[in-house]
């Protein structure tokens, strides 16, 4: 039995959730942070969150075409927070030439039922006023009912969610 991390520090403002039984997710998670340092030594500077998602979306392109994985279904989410705390946010689909910027993101095989828990919390509150302790029960809400209808992480007395957050303070797991 192994346990993957689904949930990836790339830089102290940055994070890459990813979704799918993929052999190879830790694999790529490292080589990308392997190209991140890189480019960022030749630039002689950090990369912003932005920057790290143009190079993340350039790198998966290459990645999945150059290693033949097109049949694996796999999603991802990078989050990050620039130096005045604005989030960027993005899903991308490993197959999928697009990033798709976005307010919200949830991924996987139950991520059409944590997006309606969360757009449900929507209607009648503001999303932009959650406190981090609020987003992170919303979290854990989400995630279980999405638990409920996943087919690979199954039922959420079985797997227990994963959650992580990010602040213009950096990445933390919570325990």
């Amino acid at each position: 039995h192994r346990e993957e991390e689904k949930i990836n520090r790339l830089r102290k403002d940055t994070a890459l959730g990813v979704a799918g039984s993929v052999p190879w997710e830790q694999y790529l998670v490292r080589s990308f942070n392997e190209l991140l340092t890189f480019f960022e030594m030749r630039a002689e500077t950090n990369f912003s969150p932005s920057q790290q998602l143009r190079l993340f979306h350039n790198f998966l392109q290459t990645f999945w075409a150059e290693n033949d994985f097109w049949h694996l279904y796999t999603d991802f989410i990078f989050a990050g927070v620039n130096t005045s705390g604005n989030m960027v946010l993005a899903e991308l689909e490993a197959w999928s030439s697009i990033a798709h910027r976005v307010n919200f993101a949830s991924i996987g095989c139950g991520g059409d039922d944590a997006k309606a828990v969360i757009e449900q919390y929507c209607e009648t509150h503001d999303l932009q006023k959650l406190t981090k302790s609020g987003a992170l029960a919303l979290g854990v809400k989400a995630i279980l009912k999405a638990a409920e209808h996943d087919a690979f992480v199954g039922h959420p007395l079985v797997s227990l969610p994963m959650l992580a957050y990010i602040t213009k303070d950096g990445f933390k797991k919570v325990p």
